[in-house]
């Protein structure tokens, strides 16, 4: 083990002294490796478990059959607190330590927004949220919900549930019941305001969920509410003019793949008198398919991200000077074409006329940092970086426009994202300008909204550099929301699972 860190110890002193760019570029990839030569893993016996399953749920769709809007209170004015980005099922655990559970399950809710303005005791205040399981099929079960005219749903008789977990923020623990009343139980509710999560662990016992430990098909019916301590199982009723007494008191829903969840939710008939009939997300863990991405799928995705990529035209400098730009339109197309030192001058030039143009500053800080990365020593390295962020800090004064916004934004959270966060911590920094850039690019109209999806998708690997893993998780199920995606960021989002299949045309 000395000699293992001996040799790391060297290959760093030489790389620093002999190659500053190749110091940049490659140090994150050192420290990758040293984590692999002294791994450091956690006991699952002392976690959740292994992951088992994962269900995304799309971002934005808060808003049950399409008509219902977050109450107009202070209380609700953190967006995306009953919007449910992700669904996790965690394999079992038969030997739980730090623990009153010895044997469990756990689940996992992520959502989009967390807040707790009510103080309540597990961490949070404005959703209710019912998880119905269904173990065996059509075999049992209810197709009503746990209480008369709660939901206002009903469930899909060929799974109804057998056991329903009913959180709320108020309660540390939630009920854990059998449709037939015959099993009830406490469940422990713990929430991460930072990952904006919630989770839950099943006790596997006898006459409860203790079935699903031979493997079998499990459903699961994830349903989001409103929190109202006075109305019917806390699922609080919205009312607006003209709208059906039967439409869900369901702000979002886990539907399985291909089903439109506003359309599930709109399925009530007024002349029945029946109610929106659900269908329930299914794992099945004897099953060798995932729900990820198929290979081939993979490959199409790979293949037109390739073709977009050799499609992009490029310029040969003079052709640039015949163009007759001027100005920040100059040093714009200079920096996209990669004349930096042209690009350089230009930004020079326009500063030494207009000192407070927010433009040429934000690419000037970029260059600067760039040239970090061709010093001849570590000390004119981290120089160079820091006076690129002093020149952002600056652009940051005086950007007032989108325009001037966006373009720091964009500048400052790529070289966030191009050094290394073990020397600077400026992943986090970057994650938080992308998602700026995002939210003006959505502002904006025609293809902007595909730069939002690839702001969003930056955002996500800096987060991730971070360590801030929902955080990450959250920007790329808001990406992959967009439609209108590049090819190379559908296979970007492919590769971690966020978008199933290549477009048809």
């Amino acid at each position: 083990m000395k000699k293992v860190r001996n040799i790391i110890t060297v290959l760093l002193a030489v790389v620093a002294a002999a190659s500053i760019p190749y110091f940049f570029i490659n140090q994150e990839s050192i420290i990758s490796y040293l984590q692999r030569v002294f791994p450091l893993k956690v006991d699952e016996r002392y976690t959740g478990g292994d992951i088992s399953a994962e269900f995304i749920d799309p971002y934005g769709d808060d808003n049950g059959d399409g008509s219902l809007s977050y109450p107009a209170y202070e209380q609700w004015s953190t967006e995306g607190t009953l919007d449910l980005l992700k669904f996790t099922i965690h394999k079992p655990v038969t030997d739980g330590k730090w623990t009153s559970l010895r044997v469990f399950q756990q689940l996992d809710l992520c959502l989009a927004g967390f807040s707790n303005p009510l103080s309540g005791a597990a961490g949070f205040s404005n959703p209710v949220i019912n998880i119905y399981i269904d173990i065996d099929g059509s075999a049992g079960g209810s197709t009503k919900t746990a209480k008369s005219r709660a939901e206002l749903v009903s469930f899909s008789p060929l799974a109804p549930w057998d056991f329903v977990v009913s959180i709320n923020g108020f309660s540390q623990k939630a009920d854990l019941s059998s449709f037939d009343g015959s099993y009830h139980s406490s469940v422990m509710v713990y929430s991460s305001p930072s990952e904006n999560s919630i989770y839950i662990r099943l006790p596997l016992e006898k006459n409860g969920l203790l079935p699903i430990m031979d493997g079998r098909k499990v459903s699961y019916y994830v349903v989001v509410g409103a929190y109202s301590q006075l109305a019917q199982g806390n699922f609080m009723n919205i009312k607006t003019r003209g709208s059906s007494r039967l439409r869900p008191r369901v702000f979002d829903y886990l539907s399985p793949d291909g089903v439109d969840q506003h359309k599930m939710l709109s399925s009530w008939n007024e002349t029945s008198r029946s109610y929106a009939e659900l269908k329930p997300v299914t794992w099945d863990p004897a099953q060798s398919e995932s729900n990820s991405i198929a290979n081939e799928e993979l490959e199409k995705l790979k293949n037109l991200a390739e073709k977009e990529l050799q499609s992009q035209p490029s310029k040969k400098l003079g052709e640039i000077s015949q163009e007759n730009l001027k100005g920040t339109a100059l040093l714009i197309e200079y920096f996209n074409y990669s004349y930096f030192k042209e690009a350089e001058s230009e930004a020079d030039k326009i500063l030494s006329e207009e000192p407070e143009n927010a433009i040429a500053l934000a690419y000037k800080g970029s260059i600067t940092a760039m040239n970090g990365g061709k010093a001849s020593s570590v000390i004119d390295s981290v120089n160079l970086v820091q006076k690129a962020y002093e020149i952002f800090d600056k652009t940051e004064e005086v950007a007032v426009t989108d325009e001037e916004k966006l373009t720091l934004y964009m500048n400052r959270g790529n070289v966030s994202k191009s050094i290394p966060e073990s020397v600077f911590l400026k992943s986090l920094s970057g994650a938080k300008d992308f998602e700026r850039a995002a939210q003006i690019f959505q502002t904006m109209d025609g293809e902007n909204s595909s730069k939002a999806a690839s702001a969003l998708i930056n955002a996500g690997e800096c987060y991730i550099r971070a360590g801030k893993n929902t955080a990450a998780e959250v920007c790329f199920i808001k990406a992959s929301s967009i439609s209108s995606l590049s090819a190379a960021d559908r296979y970007k989002l492919a590769l971690r699972g966020f978008i199933q299949t290549a477009p048809s045309n």
